[in-house]
């Protein structure tokens, strides 16, 4: 019997289909599940999940990114000096 006769078997019995809307509730505080599944073991997919999570490409230490900020950084610092001299320029009419 293969894996497919057994599904389609199980499918098809009455007792099976007459269960299949049943739900079930399970309620567990957290200290339960790591009880159950082990401290250390929580812990340690916890902090692979939030490490997963927190890995952003835009901040990885790649020679693209580093010169990219660098680009921008000096872009700020010209249209700023720029920007500035324009002001100062209004600002000082006086011309003694």
């Amino acid at each position: 019997m293969t894996v497919g006769e057994l599904m389609d078997k199980i499918a098809s019995d009455p007792a099976v289909a007459a269960r299949r809307d049943d739900g079930y509730t399970l309620t567990s505080t957290v200290g339960g599940v790591m009880t159950a599944i082990g401290e250390d073991k929580v812990e340690d997919m916890l902090q692979n999940k939030i490490a997963e999570a927190s890995q952003v490409d835009a901040y990885e230490n790649t020679k693209e990114n580093i010169l990219n900020y660098w680009l921008r950084l000096l872009l700020f610092v010209a249209a700023f000096a720029a920007l500035s001299t324009v002001t100062l320029e209004f600002i000082d009419k006086d011309k003694r």
